[in-house]
């Protein structure tokens, strides 16, 4: 009666040497083949050396094997720059942006990689404003490296291995599609000085990006006909105005945003044939260009936030109706009445006042 037990022991210890030393193939596997999707995740300023983010991804393993991945360090840096010591790698890497703490995870066939919210010290300022410029320009995906150094749990045994993947997630397209949607005087002057708003704003991307709690911009004309002839192609933007946007927070998908602002009445009016001229010949609507000038946590002023809104070309556009208020339209001279669509200017004027049949 021993000898077949002592055989199915054997079979069995057997059985579970085979699957252990495949396991380290099944680890590497998995690894190289994760593609790491960034689900959604928080990216905001926390100080002029700080961040706070969050990251929720994915890494599948087999269905029938149960992994703990131990507590580990994740590095995030750019793959297209210039490879360096500065990493905690012995081999030359590209820098380290900065680094986030990864808790135990347990993973079984299709599952979350979640790494919460922190506030972790940016080691590289100048290459996290690169990452922030390429996130936000991109018009279709934007890559980030991420590395570490951790170790694989399966049963009683554990398994070191290396991370180091290219990750990629939609970009934020200069945030094509800012539109103002409406503008008030504040007081009563006209046209409107100082004003208050709102704009549609889009996030492309998965994240949940801050830009500050008081960010604020100079605003350009754009002509809205440029390449139609020669004859516009040659006009040169001018300040229209300024804007200040407080507590600017980007969810992913269409937002609505307040804004205050300040016309440029006198940049205005200097330039109103080149602003008349630049307003889109069907539509009648105002293109406009916005550069970003300072932005604020708290009272602190964040530079590599600067570097971003500096760096990215962002355009928008405001109806025909807001955009003449910026416009003393009684102080237009006679020779460039011809300029202006009156019935669109009374039309905006009086929108309720319409022909009864």
């Amino acid at each position: 009666m021993t000898r077949p037990l002592q055989c199915q022991t054997a079979a069995a210890n057997s059985q579970e040497s085979s699957f252990l030393a495949i396991i380290p193939a099944v680890i590497k596997s998995t690894v190289d083949s994760a593609r790491l999707p960034i689900h959604n995740g928080t990216l905001a300023p926390v100080s002029a050396m700080q961040a706070r983010l969050s990251l929720v991804t994915q890494m599948d393993t087999p269905a029938n094997v149960a992994v703990k991945l131990t507590a580990f360090n994740l590095e995030l840096y750019n793959p297209d720059s210039t490879s360096t010591n500065a990493s905690t790698y012995a081999i030359p890497q590209p820098p380290t942006i900065l680094s986030l703490a990864v808790p135990e995870q347990s993973l079984k066939g299709r599952s979350k990689l979640i790494i919460p919210e922190q506030d972790v010290t940016i080691n590289n300022t100048a290459e996290f404003s690169k990452f922030l410029v390429n996130a936000f320009s991109a018009n279709a995906n934007v890559t980030i490296g991420v590395r570490a150094a951790a170790t694989a749990k399966v049963a009683a045994s554990s398994y070191p291995f290396t991370l180091d993947k290219n990750v990629s997630f939609a970009g934020l397209r200069s945030l094509a599609g800012l539109q103002v949607l409406s503008t008030a005087a504040v007081g009563n002057d006209t046209p409107a000085t100082m004003l208050h708003g709102n704009m549609s704003l889009p996030n492309y991307s998965p994240l949940m990006i801050g830009l500050g709690d008081r960010v604020t911009y100079n605003v350009f004309s754009v002509d809205r006909n440029a390449g139609a002839n020669s004859s516009t192609n040659s006009s040169e933007p001018f300040q229209i105005g300024h804007a200040i946007v407080p507590n600017l927070l980007l969810q992913p998908g269409n937002q609505t945003i307040d804004f205050e602002g300040r016309t440029d009445t006198q940049s205005v009016m200097d330039n109103l044939a080149t602003l008349l001229h630049g307003m889109d010949k069907e539509t009648g609507e105002l293109g406009f260009s916005v550069v970003g000038d300072r932005a604020y946590v708290g009272n602190e002023h964040i530079p590599y936030l600067d570097d971003l809104m500096k760096n990215v070309k962002v355009q928008g556009t405001m109806s025909f109706c807001e955009a003449v208020k910026l416009v003393d339209v009684s102080g237009v001279p006679m020779d460039m009445m011809d300029l202006v669509d009156l019935d669109k200017v009374f039309d905006c004027m009086f929108p309720d006042d319409m022909p009864t049949e």
